[in-house]
């Protein structure tokens, strides 16, 4: 059994007097009674932090409990569990809403090992079955009200406040219950292997910001609003199809495919570009992480940008409505794929690893009416008659469709994508060689990565650099320092040993 509790904080603070770095813990704080001459008080330390800084104090704490165990028997049966108890200052405080356990439970059949098995040629055969729930809270937002502290004001001789959490007693666990079924089967003495999995989650109670009625005070609230059902499966093959003398081959495989619907996620989205933006969203009756668009429907006579409309009439894509957006594929790949070579020969190594990702969606950068930095200005609507010949419209940074225009379908492109992960060649130096300098598992290695990918027809970024950064880079900041830029290609040469 193992407990955790009490995160305490320390501020650092620069004495210009002494020159020094000095600290405070803030649990010696507690107990003291606020006043404004503590915040202006003699010592150096706490002018120099309060003069150029700002006052807070932070207490959360946490409680866990946990077990697991497991028994086999005979070597062909085995049955596993976990339960963990998890407390924390951050929910809870709706008595029906604590002490909600996560668990789970296991079994494993090893079919090989009965014996009546006898299969020539397969030496391990496992079916395995597992259920369990595990959990997710939100570490910004609680059940109290949280003020955050501004910056001392050396004339008022105070500090602003201002709410950053308001309070929701309802907070819980996100929960996910997991169901997984699997075989696990090794052939010819380890020379082919293969694991196969289903599973099927079910996630509720998720965290969302929600829309409140601005009169509350609050425009968003942290709540616990969402389902969302994940299914897939995963495959894993290994296998070493030549095995002679000095020279081996060896080749893994690893496939998941996984399929997504949001059940329920009870956000409210009143606008257009509540949808039709850079954030994926959640929406019920569609896969996660969502990608919604506007129907583009070319340019006026002047180079502003047009829409279909939901009845197939075309409007500004400033008057666009919320019905007037349409889905365009999820941001998040539905295939996985990678598949690693090894090649040896006596001392000499050669590796490879490719990957590819299927199935999700990203947006193109483009010229959207005012961001000239971008790379497609050329190209844009400057005299009557481009808009025959051109998707990016006349240059005007006072037209509201500078900030939609971007989220147009025409631009809402396909990220899949074939790279190559890592290219390596490694020698290992012969030991007698390498005892007489003193070393032992000497070895020298080559080794490049993301050396080139394969895209969509149509597609000229880095789809994966897309996939791992969500933080904007589109609209009117594009090619202006916030766009995303390729995975880099990378070489390196190295020497690995031990004494």
């Amino acid at each position: 059994i193992t407990s955790t509790a009490n995160t305490e904080q320390t501020r650092i603070g620069y004495n210009a007097q002494a020159g020094t770095f000095e600290s405070i813990n803030m649990k010696d704080l507690k107990g003291t009674a606020y006043n404004a001459d503590m915040l202006r008080a003699p010592s150096s330390f706490w002018r120099s932090i309060l003069a150029y800084g700002s006052f807070a104090l932070a207490d959360n704490r946490f409680a866990s409990w946990y077990a697991n165990g497991s028994y086999e028997y005979d070597n062909r049966y085995l049955v596993s569990g976990s339960l963990r108890f998890d407390q924390t200052n951050l929910f809870g405080t709706d008595p029906k809403y604590r002490y909600k356990p996560m668990w789970s439970v296991g079994a494993t059949w090893k079919i090989a090992n009965e014996d009546w098995f006898n299969v020539s040629g397969i030496n391990r055969l496992n079916v395995r079955a597992s259920y369990g729930v595990n959990g997710n809270i939100a570490l910004n937002a609680g059940p109290y009200l949280i003020l955050t502290a501004g910056s001392y004001d050396r004339i008022t001789g105070g500090v602003s406040s201002r709410i950053s959490t308001y309070p929701n007693n309802s907070l819980r666990w996100e929960r996910t219950a997991t169901s997984n079924v699997g075989v696990d089967a090794e052939m010819f003495r380890g020379r082919l292997g293969a694991s196969l999995d289903y599973y099927f989650k079910k996630s509720t109670d998720l965290l969302a910001s929600d829309a409140l009625d601005p009169t509350t005070g609050a425009s968003t609230l942290m709540k616990n609003v969402g389902a969302i059902n994940n299914h897939g499966i995963e495959l894993s093959l290994t296998g070493t199809p030549v095995l002679s003398g000095d020279f081996r081959w060896d080749v893994r495989y690893n496939l998941a495919v996984n399929k997504s619907k949001v059940i329920e996620y009870n956000v409210t989205r009143n606008y257009a570009s509540s949808w039709a933006g850079n954030s994926p969203v959640h929406a019920e009756g569609y896969p996660m992480s969502g990608m919604f668009s506007y129907r583009f429907a070319g340019l006026d006579d002047t180079g502003h940008v047009l829409v279909y409309d939901k009845d197939d009439n075309k409007k500004s894509i400033s008057e666009a409505g919320v019905d007037d957006v349409i889905y365009s594929g999820t941001m998040i790949p539905t295939t996985d794929m990678a598949l690693t070579n090894n090649f040896r020969w006596r001392n000499w190594n050669l590796s490879f690893m490719f990957i590819a990702k299927l199935g999700a969606k990203l947006r193109l950068d483009s010229f959207t009416g005012g961001n000239y930095g971008n790379r497609h200005f050329a190209e844009r609507w400057q005299k009557p008659g481009d808009e025959n010949k051109t998707v990016y419209p006349v240059y005007d940074i006072n037209d509201a469709g500078f900030y939609y225009a971007a989220f147009s379908d025409i631009f809402a492109a396909s990220a899949n994508y074939l790279k190559l992960r890592d290219l390596t060649l490694s020698y290992n130096l012969p030991s007698s060689f390498a005892k007489r300098i003193g070393m032992e598992n000497a070895k020298v290695y080559l080794q490049g990565r993301n050396l080139f990918y394969i895209t969509a027809k149509g597609v000229d970024v880095d789809p994966e650099a897309f996939e791992i950064d969500q933080s904007g880079g589109l609209i009117e900041y594009s090619t202006y320092g916030y766009s995303t830029l390729p995975l880099p290609a990378e070489l390196f040469v190295g020497l690995t040993f031990n004494f």
